[in-house]
């Protein structure tokens, strides 16, 4: 997602799980805007876990970009 200047400088500097932690972002408010992102609920869990779950967010949410895209392969007549 694009961020302004001063949001990608706050972002940069801090663990994911940090950040949402000190802006109070939470999934229930930001799930149709994370969900456009390919974040589910899972995802926002393991980047609130910090380093521990970056792996797991990370292989998660390329799951969930494979499932879409290959969703969107099937052609239906």
């Amino acid at each position: 997602m694009p961020l302004s200047r001063q949001s990608n400088n706050v972002w940069k500097a801090k663990i994911p799980g940090q950040a949402l932690a000190e802006n109070c972002i939470t999934y229930e408010c930001s799930a149709p805007i994370l969900r456009n992102m390919y974040i589910d609920q899972h995802c926002f869990e393991s980047l609130l876990r910090g380093a521990d779950g970056i792996s797991d967010f990370w292989i998660h949410r390329a799951e969930l970009m494979t499932e879409d895209l290959l969703r969107r392969m099937i052609i239906t007549t």
